[in-house]
C-alpha cells in the first residue's frame, strides 16, 4: 500500500479541530471512527515531522480525510504555514457560502406529509451529521408503508431550507411515488436524468442511453456541492422473487454506486426496500436509517 507524505501532519490535524473544520471531528478518536479504522492508525500517521515514517496517510485514505473537512486533499502535502493560510481561506469561503441560498433549487412532487414529526430525532441528527461531516457519501431510509419515510425526508429538508440548506450549491429533489411499478421501471427514471441533466447544465446528454446519462449526472454532481434527494425508490426496484430489492434499472444502479464511491455532497435515498446496491458498499460510504414503527 502506497503511503503519501504530508510534513507537519499532527499540527495540521491539531489545527483543522480547533478551526472546527470537520464539525464534530475535534479529536483522533473521531477522525478514525468516520474512517472506520483504529485511532492508532491516525496517530502514527501525525507522528512527528516530515522527516519520520509516521508522517504519511495511506494512498486508500487520501481523499477521504480531505472530504470529511471539506478541503482539497492536495492541502497536506504543503508546509505548515501555507497549510494553515490555505485552510483559513477555504473556511472564510464555506462561511460566506453558508449565507447564501444554493445556485440552483428544483423540488418535485415529494409526498405531502403532516407537521411536526415526533420521535425521530436520532435519525435527524444522522442525517445532520452526515451532511455537515460528510460522515457518509449516500444514505437509504427504509421502512414498511406509512412508518414515515417521506415525513422524516420533509421534516429534515425544512430545517435544511430554513438555514440556506447549509453551504449546499445545488439542491435536487425528485419523487417516483407515482411510479409504474417494478414491470416499467425505466421509463420514470429516464425523465428524472432528462430533468436533472437539464437544470445541472448538460441538456445535450438526453441523447445517450440511461447509462451515459447516469454517469455524466454522476460528473456534474460531483463538481459542486449537491444534495440529491430521491423518494420512493420502491418504484425503481424489484419487489419480489430473487431479485427483491435490486435495481430493475442499470442506470440507477450505476448513479447509486458512483454517488457512494465519491461525492462531495450527500444523496439520500427513500424506499420500502433494502437497496441491494448498498450491500455492495456498505459503511461508511454507504449507510442505511431503517425506521421502525413508533
Amino acid at each position: 500500500m502506497r503511503m503519501t507524505k504530508h510534513p507537519k501532519l499532527a499540527r495540521k490535524f491539531k489545527l483543522l479541530y480547533q478551526l472546527k473544520a470537520g464539525p464534530g471531528i475535534t479529536s483522533n478518536q473521531k477522525l478514525a471512527d468516520l474512517l472506520g479504522i483504529s485511532r492508532q492508525s491516525v496517530s502514527k500517521w501525525g507522528r512527528g515531522s516530515g522527516t519520520q515514517s509516521g508522517d504519511a496517510i495511506p494512498d486508500a485514505h487520501f481523499f477521504r480525510i480531505g472530504q470529511l473537512f471539506g478541503i482539497d486533499s492536495y492541502l497536506f502535502t504543503l508546509e505548515y504555514e501555507k497549510f494553515e493560510k490555505e485552510v483559513r481561506k477555504t473556511l472564510e469561503r464555506r462561511n460566506r457560502a453558508r449565507l447564501r441560498r444554493p445556485r440552483r433549487i428544483f423540488h418535485n412532487d415529494l409526498p405531502v406529509t403532516g407537521e411536526n414529526l415526533q420521535g425521530r430525532e436520532a435519525e435527524l441528527a444522522s442525517l445532520n451529521e452526515a451532511w455537515d461531516q460528510c460522515a457518509a457519501n449516500v444514505i437509504q431510509i427504509t421502512g414498511v408503508a406509512g412508518v414515515g419515510k417521506s415525513s422524516l425526508i420533509n421534516e429534515w429538508l425544512a430545517g435544511m431550507d430554513a438555514h440556506n440548506y447549509r453551504g449546499a450549491e445545488t439542491v435536487f429533489t425528485w419523487s417516483f411515488h407515482h411510479g409504474f411499478g417494478s414491470r416499467s421501471t425505466a421509463a420514470p427514471f429516464e425523465l428524472f436524468l432528462t430533468c436533472a441533466l437539464s437544470l445541472l447544465g448538460d441538456a445535450n446528454a438526453v441523447r445517450d442511453n440511461p447509462e451515459v446519462q447516469a454517469v455524466r449526472l454522476v460528473r456534474e454532481i460531483r463538481q459542486s456541492r449537491t444534495l440529491l434527494v430521491l423518494d420512493g425508490i420502491q418504484n425503481q426496484q424489484y419487489r419480489g422473487g430473487p431479485s427483491l430489492g435490486q435495481s430493475a434499472n442499470p442506470a440507477f444502479s450505476t448513479l447509486v454506486r458512483e454517488l457512494a464511491r465519491e461525492n462531495a455532497g450527500l444523496c439520500v435515498l427513500g424506499s420500502r426496500l433494502r437497496s441491494a446496491d448498498f450491500d455492495a458498499i456498505g459503511p461508511p460510504r454507504a449507510i442505511s436509517l431503517e425506521l421502525k414503527g413508533q
